[in-house]
């Protein structure tokens, strides 16, 4: 498999899953569930799952993870993600790569 080639088709599968729920309005992204949307997909010939995940964060605001894991060697997975975060009054925005490794990413 070639690495790029995942990381590319991943990244898109992930901005894919993003783009309606940046439509979302903060009520609306508090009321999704925890973990949601699995589902086995085939991202550059391997065999992967797509997983949508949202929390509260301390302070209130909402962030929702789109994730793409594949198997790994010894059963271990990798995975690639990308979120947005939600806040009562600000506009929606990426979230970073830190908020999403600390909100367990």
């Amino acid at each position: 498999m070639n690495k790029a080639e995942f990381a590319a088709e991943a990244q898109r599968i992930i901005a894919a899953r993003l783009s309606p729920l940046r439509l979302l309005s903060y009520e609306q992204a508090s009321a999704i569930a925890p973990v949601s949307d699995e589902q086995d997909v085939v991202v550059a010939g391997c065999k992967c799952q797509v997983a949508t995940f949202a929390q509260v964060l301390v302070g209130g605001d909402v962030l929702i993870v789109v994730l793409v894991a594949r198997p790994s060697f010894l059963g271990i997975s990798r995975h690639t993600d990308g979120g947005l975060v939600f806040s009562p009054q600000k506009s929606v925005r990426d979230a970073t790569d830190e908020e999403i490794r600390n909100n367990g990413g």
